[in-house]
């Protein structure tokens, strides 16, 4: 489960917010569209994918629907990558990247995914959350020079099949191995058998594990209902938006800010849209800080 949730946070930020950058200039060279109208799609992606959340949260609940919208969600996701290289009108480039491209977004990129890992684990929720989510900073790293080393070998059209190619993979294979819950198949949140949580719970109630986590039978679980009375539930949301906010528009998203940075490196060797010194400095630190700082708070 923290694989699936791994992968999919390398594929979908990878392969759209840092590989995104490198397509900019072969794509305005050819189309000679403005960088907002590229970067407007993404935006357009965005917006989609938050409005459909929580749509595809409440699915995450259920039993019988994660496995099938992850599933679906993937292969749309890759198939509006791959489709780009399609693309002949602007119409068709935002219909595509944009809107069908923020429906795979919110169904097969990482929310649902982080809501099975949730119940997979109580007392190591949090490694395992951080642990997934390194898959992000994974896809900083990688994504990009890939993707370069690819549209200079094959032209930006056959890259964009490729890495479509490779975020279904990602995407959808792990997504098929899903279970929604550990219980489903006779197991225990964590790895634990029966005995481990009695002698935990008998420990707690004789005083001697008072420090130690509740486990999932302890647990309480809240309904919606229930969740959106409470102050925290909203203190969470809104922190996560102002975090979006921060990460999403101080990047701006990342693929805009590292494309800019290959602009202002390379005006005097113009059309060569190389990765240069300071661009790869740029995508490469995001990666190995990111991954540095979640692994530290893993452990």
């Amino acid at each position: 489960m923290v694989g699936s949730l791994f992968l999919a946070g390398m594929a979908s930020t990878g392969a759209t917010n840092w590989a995104f950058g490198v397509f900019v200039f072969p794509m305005l060279d050819e189309f000679e569209w403005s960088r907002s109208t590229l970067f407007g799609a993404l935006a357009v992606r965005m917006l989609v994918a938050g409005a459909l959340s929580p749509i595809t949260g409440r699915l995450a609940d259920t039993k019988r629907w994660p496995k099938p919208v992850m599933v679906a969600g993937g292969t749309i996701f890759a198939a509006s990558l791959m489709a780009v290289s399609l693309v002949q009108t602007m119409t068709q480039y935002l219909l595509i990247f944009g809107v069908a491209g923020g429906v795979g977004t919110a169904a097969g990129s990482g929310l649902i995914r982080q809501a099975v890992v949730a119940k997979w684990f109580v007392r190591k929720r949090g490694r395992a959350m951080a642990v997934g989510a390194m898959g992000m900073g994974m896809g900083a790293f990688i994504y990009p020079v890939v993707t370069f080393a690819l549209i200079q070998a094959l032209g930006w059209r056959a890259a964009w099949v490729v890495v479509g190619l490779a975020a279904w993979v990602q995407l959808v294979s792990f997504a098929l191995l899903t279970i929604r819950q550990p219980e489903d198949v006779g197991l225990l949140p964590d790895g634990d058998t029966p005995e481990e949580v009695a002698a935990r719970r008998a420990a707690r109630e004789s005083g001697q594990g008072r420090n130690s986590r509740p486990d999932a039978s302890e647990e309480y679980s809240y309904t919606l209902r229930e969740a959106v009375r409470t102050k925290t539930v909203w203190l969470l949301a809104t922190s996560t938006t102002f975090i979006g906010f921060t990460v999403g528009g101080g990047f701006g998203p990342p693929g805009c800010l590292g494309s800019r940075m290959l602009e202002l490196t390379q005006q005097s060797r113009p059309r060569l849209w190389l990765p240069t010194v300071p661009a790869r400095s740029y995508r490469g630190s995001y990666g190995v800080i990111s991954q540095t700082g979640t692994t530290s708070g893993a452990y």
